[in-house]
C-alpha cells in the first residue's frame, strides 16, 4: 500500500510541491536488489550521511552472505518524491529475546544504525511516513537500532518517540587535510604526547626492524581471520564480549568479506617487528573516509604501546592517500585519543510496538543491559572472566 503525505513548508523549495510516497522492497532474491541498487547508488551522490553501513555495497554483502538464513529477512524502505527517489532504509527482521523485531541490516555486525537521505529534504515527514509503513506491513514487536549518531537524522526523529539508552560510547573522529604536511598534522598534536610516541616508537625499533605493510584485495582473508582469532582471544581473556562475537554467523561473515573487497574497499593495516606481527588492523575505505572495523596487537609487544606506534601508520597512510577522516569507531579506546579529542556520541533507541515487544524491550534494555554494562565496567577481571569466555564460546 502506498500512503502520501506533502512535504512540510520548512522543506527545501526544489521538492515542497512534490508527493511524497514509500514503497517497502523485500530483499528475498537478487533481482528485488538489482532493481533497486542504480537508484540507491545515485542517491549516496546526493546524500550528506551517506557512509559504509547505509551503502548498498555493504547491503549487498549482507545479503548474500545471508541468503537461504532462516533467522533474519531484509527489507529496504525507500522515500520518493514525484518519481525521485530523496530517502532509503535498509532493515532486517530479526529475532531477539523472542521477540520479532526491525533492526539495521546488518545487525549485530555493523557498527552503526543508519538510513540515507537526500540533501534537498526534510528527514523528519519522510522517517514519520516510512515507520507508518513498517507498522501497517510488518507485525513485528518493536525496532531495535544500535549505535545511533546523535548527529543522524533517525535520532532527531526517533529520539522523540523511543526509549534513549546511553552507554556513554563514542566513537573517535579524526580529521585531515591532505593538502597540508602531515608533519602539520602531528603539531597538533599535545606535545607530551609527540614525546611518548616518541619514545614508544624508539623503544620498539630497539626490538628489530619496523615494518608497516599494507595489504588490500582477497589476499586479506587470512589476516581478516587472524584478526577475528586474536580479538575473540583478547575479548574472553580480559573477561568482555560483545552481541556480534556470540553471533555463530560472525566469523563467516568477517572472512567472507575478502572475497568482496574491491566494492566494499576493503583494506588491512600489519605493524611487524623483524617480521613477527606487532599489531593488526583492517576496515573500509569508503568517501574519503576509513572506517576501522577491527584489530588485535601481539601481547609480547604490548609494552611498547603497539596500537598507538601503528594507528600513525594508518593515519600517516590515509593522509598521503587523499583522504580526509577516519572513524575510529566504538569504544574510544585510550590509543585512539592519543590521536584526536573529536568523538562522535552514539546511543541506541528502542521503540517497543506491543505489549510484548514492552514487557521485555522495556526490562532488558532499559534495565537490564544498563545494569549488566555497569557490572562489566566495575567487577575485577579475575570475577568476569569466567562468566564472559561461556557466553563468547
Amino acid at each position: 500500500m502506498l500512503a502520501e503525505i506533502t512535504l512540510e513548508k520548512d522543506a527545501p523549495p526544489e521538492t515542497s510541491s512534490e508527493q511524497l510516497h514509500v514503497v517497502i522492497t523485500p530483499i528475498d532474491r537478487p533481482e528485488n536488489f538489482w532493481a533497486i541498487s542504480a537508484a540507491w547508488r545515485e542517491l549516496e551522490k546526493r546524500s550528506p550521511n551517506r557512509g559504509l553501513f547505509n551503502s548498498v555495497d555493504w547491503a549487498f554483502y549482507v545479503a548474500n552472505h545471508f541468503a537461504g538464513s532462516n533467522d533474519r529477512r531484509f527489507v529496504v524502505v525507500e522515500a520518493f518524491a514525484g518519481n525521485r527517489l530523496v530517502a532509503l532504509w535498509p532493515l532486517a527482521i530479526r529475532k531477539h529475546g523472542g521477540l520479532n523485531i526491525l533492526t539495521s541490516m546488518g545487525a549485530p555486525f555493523d557498527q552503526y544504525s543508519e538510513a540515507l537521505f537526500s540533501w534537498d529534504v526534510n528527514p523528519a515527514p519522510l522517517i514519520d511516513q516510512m515507520i507508518g509503513e513498517l507498522r501497517k506491513q510488518f507485525p513485528v514487536d518493536g525496532l531495535v537500532m544500535r549505535k545511533v549518531k546523535v548527529t543522524e537524522p533517525l535520532y532527531d526523529w526517533l529520539s522523540q518517540k523511543a526509549y534513549v539508552i546511553d552507554h556513554g560510547e563514542e566513537a573517535p573522529q579524526v580529521h585531515l587535510d591532505p593538502d597540508k604536511p602531515f608533519e602539520e598534522f602531528l603539531q597538533k598534536l599535545n606535545s607530551k604526547t609527540r614525546k611518548n610516541l616518541r619514545n614508544y616508537q624508539n623503544r620498539l625499533a630497539r626490538q628489530g626492524d619496523i615494518e608497516h605493510v599494507v595489504v588490500e584485495g582477497p589476499q586479506t582473508a587470512e589476516l581478516l581471520a587472524q584478526c577475528f582469532d586474536d580479538r575473540h582471544a583478547w575479548l574472553s581473556d580480559q573477561g568482555y564480549s560483545s552481541e556480534a562475537f556470540r553471533d555463530s554467523h560472525f566469523k563467516s561473515f568477517v572472512t567472507g568479506l575478502s572475497e568482496y573487497s574491491e566494492s566494499l574497499g576493503l583494506i588491512a593495516f600489519v605493524l611487524k617487528v623483524d617480521g613477527e606481527v606487532a599489531a593488526l588492523q583492517w576496515g573500509f575505505i569508503r568517501g574519503g573516509c576509513y572506517y576501522a572495523f577491527m584489530s588485535c596487537r601481539n601481547a609480547r609487544f604490548e609494552q611498547f604501546s603497539v596500537g598507538r606506534i601503528h594507528l600513525r601508520h594508518i593515519i600517516e597512510f590515509c593522509h598521503r592517500s587523499g583522504l580526509n577522516a577516519l572513524d575510529l569507531m566504538v569504544p574510544a579506546s585510550s590509543y585512539k585519543l592519543n590521536w584526536t579529542k573529536t568523538t562522535e556520541p552514539v546511543v541506541d533507541l528502542i521503540w517497543p510496538w506491543t505489549a510484548k515487544g514492552f514487557l521485555v524491550l522495556d526490562l532488558v534494555e532499559r534495565k537490564v543491559r544498563p545494569v549488566v554494562k555497569h557490572w562489566l565496567n566495575q567487577t575485577p577481571q579475575a570475577l568476569r572472566k569466567p562468566v564472559m569466555a561461556l557466553l563468547n564460546r
